[in-house]
């Protein structure tokens, strides 16, 4: 459930001069992640080097591999310049660092709203039971900042920050390019028989896993992360496609509107698989 009202800001917090981290933000022991060292887990590596190659061929293998038994891969050499990746860190560090909050709120999301693009702080709460079984509410919290590319209608440099300087010219050379990298994936991802046309875990009918999203939270410094959505349309609809569906393998999912899904995200929020085990066909 997210919280309403105004929320405490997590550069608020830095400055207010806290020795410790208020309660309310502190995840009970069982729900915290933990780093797992096994030497036979090795996230996959997609190595796109010799993309247009007689190697297309087991890079399609390697990452049906990938999707079937990780949900996630890492990338090499995917044509993206160093310097571009470091330009757009080191804007998103600075903004968030050094930004004056005055200047922040000059870009606001718009409150309540699914990917709203803008600055904003989203506060979701969990319950949880504490032993003298009086429940507690716990506030999962981050600072972000959401930015609209794709398709170029959308995109208006104008709602993102000017701090620093290139931070406009950086996102969108950015974007560019990650859209570029999506096309190239997806079109590999396409040739693999099994899938048909896209992958998902509800399109392909679980054959293709999602993985959860997990982060064990640094002591010493502090975590940025750039995501980058390729998203269908909010009007499509997401469901197995017909080619996976036959007698001894029925569909697992029912459909929905992505707009929706998108939408029961934001509300609800992550916990674990909930929004895609919420549209398991029970057998």
């Amino acid at each position: 459930m997210e919280v309403t009202g105004e929320p405490i800001r997590v550069q608020s917090l830095i400055q207010s001069g806290l020795s410790h981290v208020p309660s309310q933000y502190i995840q009970p022991p069982q729900n915290r992640p933990t780093i797992q060292t096994d030497p036979n887990s090795n996230i996959p590596i997609i190595d796109l080097f010799n993309f247009n190659t007689n190697h297309r061929s087991s890079i399609r293998e390697a990452i049906g591999y990938a999707c079937r038994e990780w949900g996630a891969f890492h990338v090499t050499n995917h044509g993206i310049p160093t310097t571009l990746l470091h330009s757009v860190r080191n804007s998103g560090l600075t903004f968030f660092n050094d930004c004056p909050m005055s200047e922040k709120l000059k870009y606001p999301c718009t409150p309540g709203a699914a990917a709203s693009e803008g600055y904003g702080s989203r506060m979701l709460a969990t319950s949880d039971k504490e032993q003298n079984d009086a429940v507690s509410e716990i506030l999962d919290w981050r600072d972000y900042f959401d930015h609209h590319t794709f398709p170029l209608s959308r995109r208006n440099p104008n709602n993102w920050p000017n701090f620093t300087s290139d931070y406009r010219e950086s996102v969108a050379k950015y974007s560019d390019e990650m859209k570029i990298l999506a096309q190239k994936l997806l079109s590999l991802i396409s040739e693999i028989n099994e899938v048909g046309l896209l992958w998902h875990q509800i399109i392909t009918n679980g054959k293709y896993r999602s993985c959860v999203h997990r982060a064990v939270t640094n002591p010493n410094r502090p975590r940025l992360s750039v995501a980058t959505f390729h998203d269908p349309a909010k009007t499509a609809k997401i469901c197995p496609v017909p080619e996976l569906i036959n007698d001894s393998s029925p569909a697992k999912y029912r459909g929905v509107v992505y707009g929706d899904y998108v939408s029961s995200w934001y509300t609800k929020g992550p916990d674990g698989k909930r929004n895609i085990d919420a549209l398991v066909i029970e057998s």
